[in-house]
């Protein structure tokens, strides 16, 4: 787990006053979350196995500032009501895990500035939208198909990867002029279909439009 994005993110939201609990729990002995008495004074908490098959609902993690959940286990879902206890959550990273919908605890996360989504297949990804404070998104490698209208209201995003984003068909137009503070996109190996900008109206394109954007975020 080496991504530089989530790196960024997670040093953003360290604690430098030294009071840091972990979790860190690697390795394919692992088959489930580690249960614990109280999960109320870890700070971060890193799970990387490929044989968890379960999640559970309702944990109180109410100091988690960051998590890491890697696992390559098509079957393992993520309960919708998994973050409700993790209010103070501020970097999220996925890796390797099949999501169809998220959750829908996480739109309740306000605290979050950093969710890093990497290498796992994704359908539905319109929640990512109410989160208003998301300073860095990242997709890279993952099996999005669409970014959609909603995550043109991430107006503080400074980052966006898309990165080996290989089934990215569509963006959809005004999503990319809709990130006022965007100051990196990453792209390589991911959408190519950006659409003329002629005067048409956003209504009658399908894709995005390279010419609205500054290109020294490409």
């Amino acid at each position: 787990m080496h991504d530089v994005v989530r790196d960024v993110g997670i040093s953003i939201a360290s604690d430098s006053d030294g009071k840091n609990v972990f979790l860190i729990r690697h390795g394919d002995n692992l088959r489930g979350w580690p249960k614990k008495h109280t999960y109320k004074n870890y700070t971060s908490i890193s799970l990387i196995s490929g044989n968890i098959t379960e999640l559970p609902e309702g944990l109180r993690c109410p100091q988690l500032r960051i998590l890491l959940l890697a696992c390559m286990n098509d079957s393992l879902r993520i309960p919708n009501g998994f973050f409700d206890g993790m209010r103070e959550l501020q970097v999220l990273n996925l890796e390797l895990i099949s999501i169809p919908l998220l959750p829908s605890s996480l739109q309740f996360m306000s605290n979050l500035h950093t969710i890093c989504l990497q290498d796992c297949k994704l359908d539905n990804i319109t929640l990512i939208g109410e989160l208003l404070n998301l300073e860095i998104l990242s997709f890279r490698s993952s099996s999005v198909e669409v970014l959609s209208e909603e995550i043109g209201k991430l107006a503080k995003l400074r980052l966006l990867d898309l990165t080996g984003c290989h089934r990215l068909e569509r963006i959809t137009p005004g999503v990319i002029s809709g990130l006022v503070q965007l100051q990196e996109l990453y792209m390589i190996g991911s959408f190519s279909n950006w659409e003329t900008d002629k005067g048409d109206s956003t209504e009658e394109r399908r894709n995005a439009s390279l010419m609205s954007y500054n290109p020294c975020l490409i």
